[in-house]
């Protein structure tokens, strides 16, 4: 009683009397005690307190949610919607409520969202609409609904709508990444593939033909080598952009990797993919214009089209057909258009086989060098030997160099191989001339292609192969032909006097079967010139063909050139190169290319002045 008394202390007095008074007789019923009374009486008082407390909360965390809460009645009109709706839409809440929520969503979606808000789908599946906003533009939003109109204290549906721009933003980004190429911003490899697919089976359902062209740009390594990178990537986009001018909106233009497009053509017929491809050729016809450079380009397309069959063996038939189209525009010379025919399937597959063996030949020491033999004539002596890359298949023994050189030039491996065989020659002439010292030493020839000349990392293989090896400078000979020349002559020019500042010897191969114009030889550093083949083949059967390479042979004197005559196979060509004062010569009749044995025994066995090895 004591405690009871102690806790009502700091009543009123007459609260405590109140309580302490006897329960109320009526009747000879004993009613509630004021105590009772008292206690229903605080008991309520304290549920309106929570109740309100509850609503105020309530309310605000609906003003201050960061979500757009809207209560609508089963018209759709609003009834509520939360202050979220001027920092979300601009509109300000009381401007929207009465009005139609669906008058909020873009006209292409209210069909749908109208079904969603009104229809039976479960309340835990969100829609995705765009709402208007104030100023005219369109918010992407997800929204979820909560029907509460059988709820006698809401009787309405609450919609609570989240602005998902940044989402949608990002998933744009990641489907941009996984499907379209980051420098042209067309079709990647992926989605090309995908959309080829659902092209053949709608045209499987609808009879439809579908058509592939795969298109890669002539010598565009040429374009990275000479203009660099950045020059390179900006002719690929503009390239793009022309392909996709071409095109109907409908068709699909990609960018496979590197310099190689391809281009699907959905209801197709015979005839318009070879009219696209045509159109295509010639758009690109007009030079391109990128950072002061007048770029010129062609390209080699191939076409193939569907068998009516669907599904990933179908699609990936459809683009292997059309890439083996396109190869063999490559091999009939480039800057054409060729339909795929069962025909050539086979040997063609074969190339694409070998260019896919290439890959890796180098890596597993496939390539092997040869050497033929380069005799002066005054003594008949051998002077020097001329390197030539072979190439040792594992399965198909030894592949001579027209069947792959053109291969690696087209695949850019060239630049690797060259400097293999650069580092291999050197060294091996090294070693020939300490085991057969002459004077002047023994020569050693390098052939370097067009894209090895234009590389950018020329100048600094030769250097390290010379350095490695040890050879004197003026023993190694680098060997390019008039047509690598003329492709770009002032980079041509430039490569070959740094090249020449290294004290290395310039030749120019199969001279007379390019340009055979001296005057423009007179402008390159060049100490050889060898007389092509084809001179040297009727020298010995007519007055005119002997005069004239007699008279290539003078003018190469005049220029202060030293002269070779390549091809030798007869003594009598032997003889009328004689006759005409050539310095030097080789060929069959001298020695074939052989290993470096056979090179070395050819070396060995010339034991005196009027012996030479046959």
């Amino acid at each position: 009683m004591r405690a009871l008394l102690w806790s009502l202390a700091p009543m009123p007095a007459l609260l405590i009397a109140y309580l302490l008074a006897p329960p109320v007789v009526v009747g000879g019923v004993a009613l509630a005690s004021g105590a009772f009374v008292l206690f229903v009486v605080l008991r309520t008082i304290k549920l309106l307190r929570d109740q309100d407390l509850v609503n105020r909360r309530f309310t605000s965390l609906v003003r201050n949610a960061s979500d757009l809460v809207t209560l609508i009645d089963a018209e759709t009109k609003i009834l509520f919607i939360s202050p979220s709706a001027e920092r979300m839409l601009g509109h300000a809440p009381d401007s929207l409520e009465g009005t139609s929520f669906l008058e909020l969503i873009h006209p292409d979606q209210a069909a749908r969202a109208l079904e969603f808000i009104l229809g039976e789908k479960a309340d835990d599946c969100p829609i995705e609409i765009s709402l208007r906003c104030a100023d005219g533009t369109w918010l992407d939003t997800e929204t979820l609904r909560t029907n509460l109109l059988h709820d006698q204290s809401v009787e309405g549906i609450v919609l609570n709508t989240r602005d998902i721009t940044e989402r949608k933003a990002f998933l744009n980004q990641l489907e941009q990444h996984a499907f379209y190429d980051s420098l042209t911003g067309l079709a990647n490899r992926a989605l090309f593939r995908d959309r080829v697919n659902h092209a053949l089976s709608q045209a499987r359902r609808s009879s439809n033909s579908v058509a592939a062209l795969f298109l890669d740009i002539d010598d565009f390594k040429v374009v990275n080598d000479t203009h660099g990178h950045a020059v390179g990537d900006t002719l690929l986009t503009a390239i793009g952009g022309r392909l996709r001018s071409c095109l109907r909106g409908g068709d699909t233009v990609s960018r496979l990797g590197g310099d190689e497009f391809a281009i699907l053509l959905e209801e197709s017929t015979d005839v318009a993919p070879v009219e696209v491809a045509n159109r295509i050729m010639r758009a690109l016809e007009s030079p391109f214009h990128i950072d002061g450079h007048e770029l010129h380009v062609r390209a080699s397309v191939g076409v193939a089209y569907a068998n009516g069959q669907e599904g990933d063996a179908a699609t990936e038939e459809l683009l292997r057909n059309a890439d083996v189209a396109m190869y063999v525009a490559k091999n009939q010379g480039k800057g054409r258009c060729e339909v795929y025919q069962p025909t050539t399937h086979k040997s063609v597959m074969s190339q694409i086989q070998l260019r896919t063996d290439l890959q890796r030949a180098l890596e597993n020491s496939e390539f092997v060098l040869h050497y033929q033999p380069l005799v002066t004539l005054e003594t008949e002596r051998i002077s020097g030997l001329e390197a030539l890359v072979r190439w040792q298949h594992p399965e198909r023994g030894l592949i001579p160099p027209l069947e792959f050189i053109p291969l690696a030039e087209e695949s850019g491996l060239i630049i690797a191989i060259g400097r293999w065989v650069l580092q291999t020659a050197c060294k091996e002439a090294r070693r020939l001339q300490h085991r057969y010292p002459k004077d002047p030493p023994l020569s050693m020839s390098v052939n370097l292609s067009a894209r090895q000349l234009q590389s950018p990392t020329i100048v600094a293989d030769v250097r390290e192969a010379l350095e490695e090896s040890g050879i004197d400078p003026s023993t190694l000979t680098l060997e390019v032909t008039e047509t690598a020349m003329m492709k770009n002559i002032d980079l041509s020019l430039m490569r070959l006097r740094e090249l020449r500042d290294l004290r290395v010897r310039i030749a120019i191969d199969d001279f007379g079967a390019g340009y055979s114009s001296l005057g423009y030889i007179r402008q390159f550093p060049v100490d050889i010139l060898k007389v092509d083949k084809s001179f040297i083949d009727k020298i010995d059967e007519g007055e005119e063909e002997l005069a004239l390479a007699g008279a290539i042979i003078d003018m190469a004197k005049v220029l202060n050139l030293l002269p070779v005559a390549e091809g030798v196979e007869r003594v009598e060509q032997l003889e009328r190169l004689v006759e005409l004062g050539c310095d030097s010569a080789q060929g069959y009749y001298f020695a074939r290319p052989g290993s470096q044995a056979d090179v070395e025994s050819h070396i060995s066995g010339e034991r005196d002045p009027d012996a030479v090895a046959v």
